[in-house]
């Protein structure tokens, strides 16, 4: 029996831990998830339960692994002749909640066949009462580079494909190039319900902080990943929020991603 995982991020301590036989399904994820050191699996439980980032402990009373959240997205059931133990985090309810509540924080991830202006990215996300969201740190970083990528697996004739995420130009910044105050990531703002950017790579010659020929500023920020060329794969990149596509039509935005905080 497989049991799905919905992708849905506990950001508060009052989850608990659903403890029954099982295994991560898939051999490929497991290897995301660590080997840790606990008395028993009611410790490894315990260890899991109090780490943010931990969404289930598997083993058993000599073993102890940790899978943070999105590395797991199946589980097998099994029975005790198995000897492996599974607890995943959950809510009161025993289940990732189905509305959003105050104790979540869910990505969603959009895409179009058309392309998609920064502009109107971000006026759907405000539909759904959340934002253009970003990550702070590997997990945020590998779902929503995985996802955007999993949307287009067939390669399109484009150098590359980008993500747009949370980050837009500061108005301070723009014809900026020589200053400290405009340096890199700090020429953007607009991340909301973020704590850093360091995980926001640019490539050579990024961010582009110039007029583009067509009298639009690159204010935008986008998550790229290859189609016929490597150099950007993985990085971060400024466009111009009006287009989908930059001059040359060869970068081009099909995908956005959302983020949705629950109301209080």
């Amino acid at each position: 029996m497989y049991i799905f995982l919905f992708l849905c991020y506990l950001v508060k301590a009052n989850a608990m831990m659903l403890h029954f036989w099982g295994y991560p399904s898939s051999e490929e994820e497991s290897k995301s998830c660590t080997l840790n050191t606990a008395a028993d699996f009611q410790g490894c439980m315990d260890l899991c339960s109090g780490m943010e980032w931990c969404m289930l402990s598997y083993g058993n009373d000599t073993t102890c692994i940790l899978c943070d959240i999105y590395t797991i997205s199946s589980i097998t059931q099994s029975d005790s002749s198995k000897g492996i133990e599974i607890a995943v985090k959950v809510d009161v309810q025993n289940s990732c909640p189905v509305e959003i509540v105050s104790n979540v924080y869910t990505y969603k991830l959009f895409s179009s066949n058309a392309g998609v202006t920064r502009n109107n990215a971000l006026a759907s996300c405000e539909t759904y009462g959340g934002w253009l969201a970003g990550f702070e740190n590997i997990i945020d970083y590998n779902y929503i580079f995985n996802t955007a990528r999993s949307l287009f697996p067939t390669p399109l004739n484009y150098q590359y494909l980008t993500v747009w995420i949370s980050g837009l130009m500061k108005t301070s910044c723009q014809d900026d190039t020589g200053t400290a105050n405009c340096a890199g990531i700090k020429a953007f703002g607009e991340f909301p319900n973020q704590n850093n950017q360091d995980l926001y790579r640019f490539p050579p010659g990024y961010p582009n902080l110039t007029k583009l020929h067509n009298g639009y500023y690159q204010r935008g920020l986008q998550l790229t990943w290859s189609q016929q060329l490597t150099a950007y794969n993985g990085m971060v990149t400024n466009a111009a929020t009006e287009f989908a596509c930059n001059g040359e039509q060869k970068i081009c935005a099909f995908s956005y991603a959302c983020g949705i905080l629950g109301k209080a």
